[in-house]
């Protein structure tokens, strides 16, 4: 956000440092500088909205605040009042290493100064159904998260009690019938292996009823035609795209697919000075790690032979041409990119790169279909 001072010089700059009881506010404008000052209850957020109000008196009022747990509630009421407000992304403002001073005031200051410099970067608000659906998907990841994590706590649990499965690969259905036969001599130890059971019983039952969730807003507006689109190609599924859809949004406010790569921060970090040479790193794993993870599990089904099978065929049926047609160039140019990387950089930088193509052909698809689409 560039603002020319001579175009500009009534617009006050509000910084808004959001905690949960309290809202400190600072006003800036060009010709004055800092005007005002003040902190306000969250409880009662009416005296904030008279005090912009009379703010906007003197000029047009732009708000800003740092992206927190405050969510896009404030934004949202913001805007219902009819008061323009952004959120400034946390990890991407300025920070002063010399400056060792730090309270609510002084970063309501800082983030009114670094607004009306243009030096922060604003994330995207979505809209209050993108943002529901996001909830259902992130929650479905944290309980997947759950059954990894109380799978682990069984089988630890087990070793330390000297009690092996040596009949096959764990949690097959053999397994499970193992494990509901098992009886220990100490009654604690059977009730605390009960519970582990138990709460597993739990989260899988949960899992599935957050899956069919998914599947069902799949096939609901907004999300029904991108989805459908995506899994157009090899290795995408209904999650994998829904995690996508929602955690992406517009896919047109990115500038090319370079940009959408660093996004979901699969792009190499670089690290140069005088005469050392351009140095590549690792990668950035900035933005958002839900991308980074869904797109790394659809770059491993990429890395066999192009082919087309049955069930790709289904998710295909119906899809224009055009498609279709980038659907198997990316299996052939995934292909490719994967084994010659994987001789020279080895299996793991190979399918990060492969990951990092594979979600340029999907920003591409996703752009070409909401291309003709007004922006919300």
């Amino acid at each position: 956000m560039n603002i020319e001072k001579s175009k500009f010089q009534s617009i006050i700059f509000v910084g808004l440092d959001v905690h949960k009881d309290s809202i400190a506010l600072a006003a800036r404008s060009f010709d004055k500088g800092l005007i005002a000052e003040r902190t306000f209850s969250t409880k009662d957020l009416g005296k904030l909205r008279k005090f912009l109000y009379k703010l906007s008196e003197r000029g047009p009022v732009r708000c800003v605040y740092e992206a927190c747990g405050a969510g896009f509630f404030l934004q949202r009421q913001m805007q219902a009042w009819e008061i323009p407000c952004e959120i400034a992304a946390s990890s991407l403002i300025p920070r002063k290493p010399g400056d060792k001073r730090k309270n609510d005031r002084l970063d309501a200051r800082m983030l009114a100064e670094y607004y009306q410099a243009g030096l922060l970067t604003m994330v995207c608000v979505p809209s209050a159904e993108m943002e529901a659906a996001r909830g259902v998907v992130r929650c479905r990841q944290a309980f997947r998260k759950k059954v990894t994590q109380i799978k682990h706590q069984i089988t630890k649990f087990l070793q330390t009690k000297g009690v092996l499965f040596t009949e096959g690969s764990n949690w097959t259905g053999q397994h499970r019938d193992w494990l509901s036969k098992l009886q220990f001599d100490c009654p604690e130890d059977n009730f605390t292996f009960t519970m582990y059971l138990k709460t597993l019983r739990y989260l899988e039952s949960s899992l599935g009823e957050l899956d069919s969730k998914i599947e069902q807003l799949s096939k609901s507006e907004p999300f029904q035609e991108p989805v459908r689109y995506l899994r157009a190609f090899r290795g995408v599924q209904t999650l994998t795209a829904m995690v996508l859809v929602t955690e992406i949004g517009d896919v047109r406010r990115f500038k090319s697919p370079r940009h959408l790569m660093s996004y979901v921060g699969l792009t190499p970090s670089v690290r140069e000075s005088g005469d050392s040479g351009n140095k590549a790193g690792s990668i950035t794993k900035a933005g958002s790690a839900r991308c980074r993870h869904v797109l790394i599990q659809a770059a491993w089904c990429n890395v066999k032979r192009p082919k087309v099978g049955h069930e790709l065929r289904l998710r295909q049926a119906g899809l224009p041409a055009w498609v279709v047609d980038d659907s198997w160039r990316a299996q052939e140019r995934l292909y490719r990119r994967f084994k010659h990387l994987e001789i020279t950089k080895g299996r793991h930088k190979a399918i990060v790169a492969v990951a990092r193509e594979l979600i340029g052909f999907l920003g591409c698809t996703l752009h070409k279909l909401m291309s003709e689409k007004p922006a919300e």
